[in-house]
């Protein structure tokens, strides 16, 4: 069925559509120039047996056959679509109009009958058959017309042939009738194929016209996205501002230009408290406001979480100074309202130095941990200071500690601890060393970080694991540091027990040092609780640091401690402060009432030990008797 074709209602089996009348109507011109050619030819030839004034009118008629068929066809195209009722009576006329064609072709046969009546059945056929062939090419788009032209055509003939009565004219007559036969199946293939190579044409035209459509669209998607995916990589979702990507793409360092680095104090209060939805309101309020407090030159951008980002361009560092203030005075008496709810929100700032790179954004970081640090409304960073400086180097060291726990690269030093009353060195305690690229690195560049990172607990069961591993095949004691975090993680006991049991450590080998200050923590009662599970597996216990930190006496005798190890801070000056030799002396004193050892910490020398000796001290440890160091030191560096 050809698309969107409309049944012709005179003919109900005929159809037609836009495209096979424009067929039609190019087959109908062929035909015209066809008709004026073959006229040209015949007529002249015609005159010589058939009179004059008969050959006019047969003329008369065909050409006024030419001027209907001419006018009904341009009418059929005109009317397509617009008119269907009007074409389709110009339709039905059509078929008429083939009717008067093939009378007209017929009457041929007639004439020479009676002109040429020898030539007649040779002469009449040939003229006839030949014009039914070559009409098929046009006439057979519209079956049906050609059916009418044909057998219009062929009627007359047959009877002319009957009429004559020979013998030959009825062998014609015969002939011509299977010709009838075998030509309109042949015209029924032809229509039926020219409306299948109709149909085909049309459906590839149409697939065409859809993939072109179809193309179209998705070019048109397809930048609609990219728009979209280019829009979202340079803002934020939450508060539509520039994002941090937009920023790197906008800083310039030609011009003298300052980053500000703004950061919402308590906000993780405020988070909590409120809950996110209105904590995000909160942020979007925040962000119309700052947008509002710009000036020429300044360009705002939403950093991570609740920090927003102020890149100041072609300006001095004062200037950057005052603005700073005004943004930090105005949001002071600046109410914001969010659903009914009433805030007052303020700001903490770092400013960079004057922007030279991407690290621009580090430094305004820097400068915001120091503003916080010091209690300051916002800090300028300058590499020169030395705070800043040691505050920059942890914050280096938070990704290297990663590294560290994650490549197991922390591993235990051994410093001898000395025995005063046996004269030898009877433990170790376990150090923390980093090694990177096979250099040693100090615990203070890594400890630091553990803790902001919450990562302590990471690196004291990793020096559990590998003292444990090192010690099962020997009789020493040792010494392993235990932090706050790990008495209050609630798996440390089985870990504990896990490691004993796996490497067949006697427990009274293993001594726990903690800090004074453990008995002040508002979870003192969980942590003691711990202290008792280690005590329980036979583990010894020595207070770090002793004298120094806060402490709650009462909570510390809880504790059954075995060792006090007294703070180096006593020991370092004892040769010359007689006020710190009192207080070794009186730490002695008490560690000797309770029955509980003690250990003094950081002996440098000859004069400091014999000294501590005349304390009455039971151990020592420093650099004295030995350094720390991956194997053990079994004589003493006396």
């Amino acid at each position: 069925m050809i698309k969107n074709s409309i049944p012709f209602k005179s003919f109900p089996s005929l159809e037609y559509s836009h495209d096979l009348i424009k067929l039609y109507d190019e087959s109908s011109s062929r035909m015209l120039y066809a008709y004026l050619s073959l006229y040209l030819v015949l007529i002249p030839s015609m005159s010589f047996f058939i009179p004059l004034d008969i050959l006019f009118i047969w003329v008369c008629l065909a050409l006024t056959h030419l001027v209907i068929r001419h006018f009904i066809t341009e009418k059929i195209f005109s009317l397509l679509g617009s008119d269907d009722e009007r074409m389709d009576r110009y339709l039905r006329w059509s078929i008429y109009t083939s009717v008067y064609s093939g009378l007209l072709w017929g009457s041929l046969a007639w004439l020479n009958l009676i002109y040429l009546p020898d030539l007649f059945p040779y002469l009449s056929v040939a003229i006839i058959l030949g014009i039914s062939a070559a009409a098929i090419a046009s006439l057979s788009i519209i079956f049906v017309s050609y059916l009418a032209f044909l057998l219009s055509m062929m009627l007359p003939l047959i009877i002319a042939l009957l009429f004559a009565g020979e013998y030959d004219n009825l062998v014609v007559g015969l002939m011509i009738i299977i010709y009838i036969l075998v030509i309109i199946p042949t015209a029924r293939l032809l229509y039926t194929r020219t409306k299948e190579s109709l149909e085909l044409t049309l459906t590839l035209r149409q697939s065409e016209i859809e993939l072109a459509t179809l193309n179209s669209s998705l070019t048109q998607q397809v930048e609609e996205q990219t728009e979209e995916i280019k829009y979202n990589y340079l803002h934020d979702q939450l508060t539509g501002l520039d994002n941090l990507q937009s920023f790197f793409e906008r800083m310039q360092t030609e011009k003298e230009s300052y980053v500000i680095m703004l950061d919402i104090r308590e906000f993780a209060i405020l988070n909590k408290q409120y809950g996110k939805i209105l904590a995000d309101k909160m942020l979007i309020a925040v962000a119309r406001l700052l947008s509002h407090q710009l000036r020429p030159n300044i360009s705002l951008f939403r950093g991570e979480s609740d920090r927003f980002i102020l890149y100041c361009e072609d300006m001095t560092l004062e200037k950057v100074r005052d603005y700073t203030d005004q943004i930090i005075s105005f949001f002071e008496v600046y109410l914001i309202e969010v659903e009914q709810l009433e805030l007052f929100i303020t700001f903490r700032a770092g400013i960079s130095d004057r922007c030279v790179d991407e690290e621009s954004l580090i430094h305004a970081e820097y400068g915001l941990a120091m503003a916080k640090r010091k209690g300051d409304n916002y800090f300028v960073y300058d590499v020169s200071q030395e705070e800043l400086q040691a505050e920059k180097d942890i914050i280096e060291w938070l990704s290297r500690t990663k590294e560290l726990i994650l490549s197991e690269s922390i591993r235990p030093f051994f410093q001898p601890i000395y025995n005063m009353h046996d004269k030898k060195i009877e433990k170790y305690e376990c150090l923390a060393r980093g090694i990177i690229n096979g250099k040693v690195i100090a615990p203070y560049k890594f400890l630091n970080a553990a803790e902001r990172l919450d990562l302590t607990k990471n690196i004291t069961r990793v020096m559990i694991d590998k003292s444990f591993s090192f010690f099962k095949d020997n009789d020493y004691s040792f010494s392993i540091n235990l932090s706050g975090a790990d008495l209050l993680d609630p798996n440390f006991i089985s870990f504990l027990d896990i490691k004993l049991k796996r490497y067949k450590i006697d427990p009274s080998r293993v001594v726990f040092e903690v800090l004074e200050n453990i008995t002040t923590y508002s979870s003192g009662n969980v942590v003691i609780e711990a202290l008792h599970s280690i005590k329980a597996f036979g583990c010894k216990l020595a207070i770090d640091d002793f004298g120094v930190e806060n402490s709650n006496f009462s909570r510390l005798l809880e504790i059954d401690m075995d060792f006090i190890k007294i703070d180096g801070l006593f020991i370092k000056n004892i040769l010359v402060s007689e006020k710190d030799a009192k207080v070794v002396k009186s730490i002695v004193g008490l560690a000797q009432n309770l029955g509980v050892k003690t250990i003094a910490e950081y002996v440098e020398n000859e004069e400091i030990f014999k000294v501590l000796e005349d304390c009455g001290v039971d151990y020592v440890q420093g650099y004295h008797i030995g350094r720390p160091e991956e194997y053990l030191l079994v004589e003493p560096a006396l």
